[in-house]
Order: C-alpha cells, then structure tokens, then sequence
C-alpha cells in the first residue's frame, strides 16, 4: 500500500500482521497476532513533525515490542525521506509503563519522559 505524505509516497510492506488505514495528515497502523488486534499506533505528520501514538487493544496488557519497532522504522523512515531529526523522546503516561517499557525504548536509543 502506498500512502502519500506531503510530497512523498511511503511503500508500507504488508504482511497480514499489519493492516494500514489512511488518514488525513498521516496513517493508522492496525498490528495484528492470529487475526486477533493487538493495539495500534497512529503516525500524525503537521508542520513538518511527525508524532506518533501508541496503544494496546488490551488494558493492562501493554504495548506489544513488535509494535514499538515497527513505529520506530516508521519514524526513522519519515526522518530519512524529510531530511528531519529525530528527537527520539518518549512520553510514558500510565504507571504501569514506567516500570516495565524503559529499557525497550533505550535499547532503541529513545529517551524516557515520564508523563505522571
């Protein structure tokens, strides 16, 4: 699938672990584990800066790794194309992802930001 940000086209490999909605200023990404969703992550491009937002389909379950990668490629990709740097900060914003996420973030290069 081909999405087309500002005046680039971003090629998303699909697999059917992913499926890919299209929206205005950017894209909503749809992980998948045995036709069962296990969160998503929506990437906003406005003004140049691309934001991206993370949830788990499951309260309490947390964010799944795959989809922690899968949003910092994309992101990396966006930052290659647009010639942006990449801040690489993450804001944690439930106590539960303080004590279990850091070190998935760090072994990404992204500094943690709690948000409590």
């Amino acid at each position: 699938m081909e999405i087309k940000l500002g005046n680039h086209e971003h090629n998303i490999g699909m697999s059917p672990e992913v499926e890919v909605n299209k929206k205005r200023n950017g894209f909503v990404v749809y992980v998948k584990e045995r036709d069962r969703i296990l969160g998503e992550y929506v990437v906003d491009v406005r003004h140049g800066l691309a934001v991206c937002h993370m949830r788990s389909e499951e309260s309490g379950r947390g964010i799944p790794r795959v989809m922690i990668n899968r949003a910092a490629q994309e992101l990396q990709w966006l930052s290659d194309q647009t010639h942006s740097e990449i801040t690489h900060e993450v804001h944690l914003d439930s106590k539960r992802a303080q004590k279990v996420l850091p070190h998935l973030y760090h072994e990404l290069g992204y500094a943690v930001i709690s948000n409590l």
